[in-house]
C-alpha cells in the first residue's frame, strides 16, 4: 500500500467502467480535501472492493 485516506478526508469518489474483449475494469478516483486523487483500477465486472467503497459513501454521507 502506498497511500491511504480517512472517510474525513474524502470529497467524492469518480468511477468510470470500462470493457473490452479481453478485461473490464473500474477506474476509482477518491477525491479529497486539499490533496490529490487517489486513483487505481479493479478488475472484474463487479469488484467486491468497489462495491465496499460504495456502501462506505453511503454510510458516511458522500456523495
Amino acid at each position: 500500500m502506498q497511500d491511504a485516506v480517512a472517510w474525513s478526508e474524502v470529497t467524492e469518489l469518480n468511477r468510470l467502467s470500462g470493457a473490452s474483449v479481453f478485461m473490464t475494469f473500474h477506474r476509482v478516483e477518491i477525491a479529497r480535501h486539499g490533496l490529490r486523487p487517489l486513483a487505481f483500477l479493479a478488475p472484474g465486472v463487479k469488484p467486491p472492493l468497489v462495491e465496499a467503497l460504495l456502501n462506505q459513501l453511503a454510510k458516511n454521507g458522500i456523495r
